[in-house]
């Protein structure tokens, strides 16, 4: 199967709760700078919507994002 052949929705609930830390989704607002593991994978496999969710604890403030979706390198949400 090639990568462009799968299709669907990959959900990650990670562990940290400070949320997904900026080096990991670098790239996805800027394309100057290069890319973090989540945009190269989403651009491997560009036909795959990738949910991203994290774990909350009440009065830990995030460092990165908690939760966002994305697509062919591309937040969609």
């Amino acid at each position: 199967m090639r990568p462009e052949e799968v299709v669907g929705t990959f959900n990650i609930h990670q562990s940290n709760i400070k949320g997904v830390c900026p080096t990991c989704i670098q790239g996805l607002n800027n394309p100057d700078v290069a890319p973090g593991i989540f945009k190269q994978f989403s651009e491997r496999f560009p036909n795959l919507t990738i949910k991203v969710t994290s774990e909350v604890v009440e009065g830990v403030r995030p460092v990165g994002r908690l939760d966002f979706v994305i697509q062919n390198g591309k937040y969609i949400d």
